[in-house]
């Protein structure tokens, strides 16, 4: 098990839950460990501990011949801001040059942890947001990462919109294999079940006294995910839909 030193403080989001705060005593650097994060941080084997270190050691330049097949640091996306890269299997991380101050990453997780509140709370089950299990701003890199929950490869609205045009090869290679003979079947009814997805959010934050636009900030196709569920539909629906990015003010 991971060991973690007692927080600098914690915080308290509309959840519910708690997060613990870290500072860098060397810099101005800090980690934020979400709820999810500290739960990740118990696990008995440390897979997810152990996959950081391989992580760092990648970006670093180390491990150059052990990256191979790992599925470690490999590019999931690529957005205006951030590019996300993958940790393993299970995990992926947002990585965003620069380093901001605490309470803007404080802000940004909040944002996510209201949308997702709200999500959790009555929306239909093909609407998802991924787990957020917590930020670091490294001064080291001068880089702030984000740990995520990894949403199979990243396949975006957008991507299924625009298919097979504008799109890189390897991109479209990816649809084919991940979306089989479904595309045009997703080009049909994806767009349709986005118009949904952002309908539904905006009627729920609504009723629970929230301003859309302070929280679905940068709502566009790049910015939400998409997975198939022919065989098996989720709610009714043969795709899910995943929000990520509203991190903007």
């Amino acid at each position: 098990m991971a060991k973690v030193r007692e927080a600098d403080y914690t915080v308290d989001p509309d959840s519910g839950a708690v997060w613990s705060v870290f500072r860098d005593p060397k810099s101005l650097g800090f980690t934020i460990i979400t709820a999810a994060g500290a739960e990740l941080l118990k696990d008995p084997e440390e897979t997810a501990t152990e996959l950081m270190r391989k992580y760092r050691s990648i970006e670093l330049g180390k491990f150059a011949l052990f990256r191979k097949g790992v599925d470690v640091r490999e590019i999931l996306g690529q957005g205006q801001e951030a590019i996300v890269y993958s940790m393993g299997p299970d995990f992926a991380v947002r990585e965003v040059p620069g380093i901001m101050s605490e309470a803007g990453a404080i802000g940004h997780l909040q944002r996510m942890d209201r949308i997702n509140s709200v999500i959790e709370h009555g929306l239909p089950r093909w609407l998802n947001l991924p787990v957020h299990y917590g930020l670091r701003a490294d001064v080291k890199t001068n880089t702030t990462y984000t740990l995520m929950e990894r949403i199979d490869h990243g396949i975006t609205v957008e991507e299924i919109m625009k298919y097979p045009h504008e799109l890189p090869r390897e991109r479209m290679k990816l649809i084919r294999n991940e979306m089989g003979g479904y595309i045009s079947d997703a080009q049909k009814k994806v767009p349709a079940l986005y118009d949904r997805a952002y309908e539904a959010l905006a009627q729920a934050m609504e009723e629970a006294g929230k301003e859309t636009d302070h929280y679905l900030t940068d709502w566009k196709p790049r910015n939400v995910l998409v997975q198939g569920h022919q065989l098996i539909p989720v709610a009714g629906s043969s795709y899910t839909l995943t929000v990520i990015d509203q991190y903007s003010d």
